[in-house]
């Protein structure tokens, strides 16, 4: 069972981010979300959250040298109402990526 577990824990060593690599996975994500913010304010555009999902999010997952930072931006449905109500389906979802 030794082995096994030295197996394990070189694997992990390997493929665990450094404290460097989350450091700047971290200032990548805050950096990113205050220029969101600020260009939010700019255009008067109404968001509910921002906030970092999948691997670098909550889970916590990513490789190291391998990483990817998800941004879920979540915008205030209020600004953009009146433009789909009523809308069927497929017009919404055709609609809808004209704005997104």
């Amino acid at each position: 069972m030794t082995s096994n577990n030295n197996i394990f824990q070189e694997i992990l060593a390997d493929i665990i981010p450094t404290a460097e690599e989350l450091y700047i996975i971290n200032e990548i994500v805050e950096v990113t979300s205050v220029l969101l913010k600020n260009t939010a304010k700019e255009l008067d555009i109404e968001y509910t959250i921002i906030e970092p999902q999948g691997s670098t999010g909550i889970k916590q997952t990513q490789l190291r040298n391998d990483f990817d930072i998800d941004l879920f931006v979540g915008l205030s449905y209020k600004k953009f109402k009146h433009k789909y109500e009523g809308l069927s389906r497929n017009k919404l979802k055709k609609e809808s990526k004209k704005d997104f």
